[in-house]
């Protein structure tokens, strides 16, 4: 009877959580944990996103340095003669996924000088690389513009 009732006296000095203190701290804690998980994922994908833009800018940047590299004339013969523009690179090496449009177009700009009243008409190429690419559902792109004229 006496081991009876000193468990009986030690259940009563024990301090324990009810079950209403047990919901009510797995309420404030799901309450904290559901934005931060959210937070969380959104975070993943925007990284993963920044890192397929990534990719397409130094893509385009590639391309638009090769294009300014083969010079005014170059180009000219390549693209416009030849009639390659717009060139569309539907599968890029070592890049799965992305693809690549080059466009050249040449343009006339009017040039106003201060000194005399006739305009200067100079010609240049108007350099377009559109890099494209997709993921999960969308399908998103980078273009990169650029102007070269003849020196």
């Amino acid at each position: 009877m006496r081991a009876f009732l000193r468990t009986k006296v030690w259940l009563k000095n024990e301090e324990a959580f009810s079950l209403v203190e047990l919901l009510a701290a797995l309420t404030i804690l799901s309450l904290i944990i559901a934005p931060l998980l959210f937070l969380f994922l959104t975070s993943i994908d925007t990284v993963i996103r920044g890192g397929a833009q990534t990719i397409a800018v130094n893509l385009a940047q590639d391309k638009l340095e090769h294009l300014k590299d083969r010079g005014f004339y170059n180009l000219i013969t390549e693209y416009l003669v030849e009639g390659n523009s717009p060139e569309i690179e539907l599968e890029i090496d070592g890049y799965e996924g992305y693809t690549r449009r080059t466009s050249v177009q040449l343009e006339e700009i009017e040039i106003q000088d201060a000194e005399t009243t006739e305009p200067y008409i100079l010609e240049v190429l108007h350099l377009e690389v559109i890099v494209s690419w997709q993921n999960k559902e969308n399908e998103w792109e980078v273009v990169l513009e650029s102007y070269l004229a003849d020196r």
